[in-house]
């Protein structure tokens, strides 16, 4: 029973009582007043006590909504995301302090203001789309838009719009600066066309190395003599490695690191087809591990050089393999079958150590290595101990064996096994 009722009910049984009393007189009415009073004070203070009661409850529930609302309060003052709230007109009515130091403008200069002024010329009509799409479908929506810091400074935000249902709405706005987030995408998009244009320029040049390296064998072809043949079919090869190269790269998955056993893989493949003599007689083994030499951007310099250095050197030593270590046909030393091996290692110290073998007659004892006139030993071992600024050296115990070293340079990945 509600308590308004219930207070005229009671005032109504008094009226009655005392109706009654009136109507009676003497020794009579004294007892009738003196029953019905008693039940009455009774019940007087029945209703006192319950009034005591529900008004305690009332002052702890206002107690506990006080203390729900500083509550909220403090958790919307103190939130680390950037909270806004707009009035129906979608003024600027509340805001926190993330808000504040977000726009970097004192609260009292927030307040009150319209939120199109805190929107960049243009993307306004994004704003009232997002606005409009949270009240008709009564959910929160989300849009990104371009917000003003400091009522000039330009930055990327996310807005999270969410409305009350009942007319004269007002807005919650949950703001969160995706700057750098767009920074990374702008900077993503750049890097994903600067890919793109390597791997054009890769197999631009390939394809210009290609056209070299044919017009070579078209001059071989011309010329009779034997020392301008094997000089034109030596520059020939030089070129199909550094031609290899930019094809490698060109079908990569990555423009980052050149897979060196791929490449030195197909390298060997290429200069046995080319040793028509020699290929169906002499066996090659190859032992490369998955080494990753780190690549530069820069197709002029650092590592991709190294990686085209590496060719040239291991062309030279494969050919003068195929070439002078087998004089007598397919037998190597002691009558074995010939055989030349490549192999491919990543130290503990992270230098790449590459040995090319032959159990071939193994060189002569005239030749020096360090000063030797042969033009491919000589490419070689500058190539390795200027360019590649690693160590060269050279044992004939059983053959020949050819081994150097050298540190790949840094760049955006250090090398390793893939």
């Amino acid at each position: 029973m509600r308590e308004g009722s219930k207070s005229s009910e009671w005032w109504e049984k008094l009226r009655i009582v005392a109706e009654q009393g009136m109507s009676v007189s003497g020794t009579e009415a004294a007892s009738f007043a003196s029953v019905d009073l008693s039940e009455l004070l009774h019940e007087v203070q029945v209703y006192q006590t319950e009034l005591e009661i529900q008004n305690e409850e009332l002052r702890n529930s206002r107690t506990a909504l006080q203390w729900e609302k500083d509550r909220f309060e403090n958790l919307f003052e103190s939130a680390p995301a950037a909270y806004m709230v707009l009035d129906e007109r979608r003024h600027v009515s509340k805001a926190n302090l993330a808000v504040v130091t977000l726009f970097e403008e004192a609260r009292g200069d927030l307040l009150g203001r319209p939120f199109h002024r805190l929107v960049v010329n243009g993307d306004e009509e994004t704003f009232l789309q997002g606005v409009r799409a949270s009240l008709v479908n009564q959910a929160v929506q989300t849009i990104e838009l371009r917000l003003l810091r400091k009522g000039e400074v330009p930055f990327w935000a996310r807005v999270r719009i969410s409305s009350d249902s009942k007319p004269g709405s007002r807005f919650l706005l949950a703001i969160l600066d995706i700057s750098d987030l767009k920074e990374n995408e702008t900077l993503k998009a750049l890097l994903e066309e600067k890919q793109l244009l390597m791997r054009e320029i890769h197999h631009r040049v390939k394809n210009d190395l290609q056209l070299v390296s044919s017009l070579l064998r078209l001059q071989s072809m011309q010329h009779t003599e034997p020392e301008v043949i094997v000089t034109l079919e030596q520059c020939d090869r030089q070129i199909q490695s550094i031609s290899l190269i930019h094809e490698v790269l060109f079908q990569s998955s990555t423009l980052a690191a050149v897979n060196l056993r791929n490449y030195l893989t197909r390298l060997s493949n290429m200069l046995i087809s080319s040793m028509y003599s020699a290929r169906d007689r002499i066996s090659l083994t190859l032992d490369l591990e998955p080494v990753q030499l780190p690549v530069s951007q820069a197709i002029h310099c650092g590592p991709v050089s190294q990686a085209i250095h590496c060719g040239l050197v291991i062309t030279e030593l494969l050919s003068n393999a195929y070439k002078h270590a087998f004089p007598h046909g397919s037998h190597g030393s002691h009558g074995s079958h010939g055989e030349i091996s490549l192999t491919a290692r990543l130290m503990e110290s992270r230098d790449l150590d590459i040995h090319v073998r032959d159990n071939g007659v193994g060189l002569p004892q005239s030749v020096d290595v360090q000063n030797t006139d042969s033009f491919g030993l000589m490419l070689a071992r500058t190539l390795v101990t200027k360019q590649l600024r690693g160590t060269f050296e050279v044992a004939t115990e059983g053959g020949t064996h050819f081994r150097f070293s050298f540190t790949p340079e840094p760049s955006n990945e250090k090398p390793g096994r893939s």
